[in-house]
């Protein structure tokens, strides 16, 4: 692009909106000093709450240089007309010392959101145990801007409310106020750089922190839990989130309460859902998940645009990277992949992709074969293992 394109695209689409304010670079450094005092001075507040390994990583990280952190955009190339992606790197910036710290004690309470889901071969273990009614159809929903438009006053009151709510659920020793009070500084001072020029974002979930996805992921699953899971688990036969893709299975003959659960699903703040129209076909994630005379079919689903830059020969990493690459792959095929066909075309696919850069045919069939006989291993006696 263009560089004074892509500077004029970023102000316009992401800098100069209500979601931001500039700052000069007085009142930027004089803030970013002032949030660095107050989470040392919590930290000192609560030093005695912590283990001796989360000290050390502190005080060790205390001592690194650090940077301020900094805005750019991503083109989304696939866009008509071109969009920018807005990201925020906050790599070796100090708040990320304590986001992180946010991060690693904010999976101590995934537990408590039922709707969370890791990965597709989680989802696809769980749809093998379901039977499914006549009835029943597939939906999918996917946040608009998810991490701007949660409030932030609300996310953390759910966080209080998580608390409150599952006290026996959480471990005792959890430092509840020390977390609250990073976690409000942290999604209320993020402050970075473009070019020469300082930003704060005033609303929305604090962008490039490490503790961002999770944080979306607990919030609005309050919000499930209380809104949404209880009030239609008659409907819901299945329901599952990976941040901001909504995945479910809906059981019901009446369109009033499909509409009332879209509007539920909507009423958390300025966060809103594109949700599709029932079905009985859809992608989620890497899957293509189809009803097909009662029974969930899933396969793989690989988006046009990827362009499946796999190590080429001439990368010096040792050869059981390589090997690893082709297991993995080859054993995801082959669980995600309810018919046997299906397998079979995307493992050419797969390597025809990998022929694309630059391996041999006679160079890769002896590992899909080594591959294959792991696999059959590791399945036992699975029926029809890939050979």
């Amino acid at each position: 692009m263009n560089r004074d394109a892509y500077i004029k695209q970023v102000l316009t689409e992401h800098l100069c909106t209500p979601s931001y304010l500039q700052l000069n670079s007085t009142i930027s450094l004089h803030r970013i000093a002032h949030t660095k005092q107050r989470l040392i001075k919590a930290f000192q507040a609560h030093r005695h709450t912590f283990t001796q390994l989360e000290l050390d990583s502190f005080t060790r990280s205390f001592t690194n240089r650090h940077r301020i952190p900094i805005f750019y955009g991503m083109p989304k190339v696939h866009k008509t007309p071109l969009q920018l992606r807005p990201v925020v790197s906050c790599i070796n910036s100090f708040p990320s010392i304590f986001s992180t710290w946010l991060d690693f004690r904010m999976h101590e309470l995934l537990h408590l959101i039922p709707s969370y889901i890791k990965n597709s071969t989680k989802l696809i273990h769980d749809l093998k145990n379901l039977t499914l009614p006549q009835n029943a159809r597939l939906f999918t929903a996917d946040a608009s801007s998810m991490y701007t438009n949660i409030d932030t006053r609300t996310g953390i009151e759910a966080f209080q409310h998580l608390f409150t709510l599952y006290t026996d659920l959480i471990p005792e020793d959890f430092p509840k106020d020390f977390f609250l009070t990073t976690l409000d500084i942290i999604m209320n001072n993020n402050i970075f750089s473009f070019g020469d020029t300082f930003w704060r974002q005033l609303q929305g979930t604090a962008m490039g922190t490490p503790a961002a996805p999770l944080y979306s992921i607990i919030t609005y699953g309050y919000h499930e839990n209380t809104r949404i899971l209880n009030t239609y688990n008659s409907n819901l036969m299945y329901y599952k989130r990976y941040i901001d893709d909504i995945f479910g299975i809906w059981v019901d003959s009446s369109s009033s309460s499909w509409e009332n659960f879209k509007t539920s699903v909507n009423q958390f703040g300025p966060l809103c859902w594109n949700i599709e129209d029932l079905t009985s076909s859809t992608t989620f994630l890497d899957l293509q998940i189809d009803i097909i005379n009662g029974q969930l079919l899933t396969k793989t689903y690989q988006k046009a645009l990827n362009l499946y830059l796999y190590i080429p020969p001439i990368s010096a990493h040792p050869q059981s990277c390589f090997k690893g690459l082709i297991i993995g792959d080859l054993l995801r095929c082959w669980t995600q992949n309810t018919a046997q066909d299906d397998f079979i075309n995307i493992t050419q696919l797969f390597i025809q992709q990998l022929i694309q850069q630059g391996h041999t045919i006679e160079d890769i069939i002896p590992t899909f074969r080594s591959a294959a006989a792991s696999i059959d291993n590791v399945q036992g006696n699975k029926e029809n293992p890939p050979t």
